[in-house]
């Protein structure tokens, strides 16, 4: 979202359970969060690795 003359972009909604504040998106276009960087922080909780 900082590419003023992107013409493409992907997005995986399975990440939207792993960070804070997904990104919306609406009519095919990504609205950025507000706040630094991407706007968004990842879940520990959800980035914990299981012992295996």
């Amino acid at each position: 979202m900082t590419i003023s003359n992107a013409h493409g972009s992907e997005s995986f909604d399975w990440v939207d359970d792993l960070i804070t504040h997904p990104i919306r998106m609406k009519d095919g276009f990504a609205y950025p969060n507000d706040g630094a960087g991407w706007g968004f922080s990842f879940k520990d909780e959800r980035l914990r690795v299981l012992p295996s």
